[in-house]
């Protein structure tokens, strides 16, 4: 799915060979994913869609509010994000030298969150989750117009998984 259109497909199981049956071994754009294993096998440039990891995250902060070091974690994940989605605004008129040490600087202070000290059980889990997702959390940056979520998609196919659901 994109903001214009969605392709829905209702199957039995949902494995990796529905999805490799459907979008082929090979994809040519940018498959923006939710964690779900099943994209693995698929050879394309993968995005995590951060709405996904931000509501995971917030199951979390809602569960165990006494943990304010979720919600300092959860802010400064969404300030990296944020600020990617900047630097992506901005490549046209960067020189690619600069874009490149702008996505590096980007990538290191993703890395420093992931080894956030001392962190207590609750957030080392949360960690676990970012860090699980790591190779895809920044890849939009670096595709013109790909999206960090995929809540185009996921709003265009709403109404067939209620259904699906039924």
């Amino acid at each position: 799915a994109n903001q214009r259109s969605a392709f829905y497909w209702a199957e039995h199981c949902r494995g990796s060979p529905v999805v490799e049956r459907l979008l082929g071994p090979l994809f040519l754009g940018v498959l923006i994913v939710d964690g779900w294993c099943a994209y693995n096998q698929i050879v394309c440039a993968k995005q995590t869609c951060m709405a996904h990891l931000f509501r995971k995250i917030h199951a979390f902060i809602d569960a165990y509010p006494q943990y304010r070091s979720l919600m300092r974690f959860y802010l400064k994940l969404r300030r990296i994000i944020k600020d990617g989605v900047k630097l992506q605004g901005a490549r046209k008129a960067l020189p690619e030298l600069i874009f490149q040490r702008r996505l590096k600087a980007l990538h290191q202070r993703l890395d420093t969150l992931l080894a956030w000290p001392s962190p207590n059980a609750v957030l080392a889990k949360t960690i676990d989750k970012v860090r699980r997702q790591r190779a895809h959390i920044l890849t939009f940056v670096e595709h013109e117009d790909a999206p960090s979520h995929n809540n185009y998609g996921e709003y265009i196919i709403k109404k067939g998984v209620v259904k699906r659901k039924m």
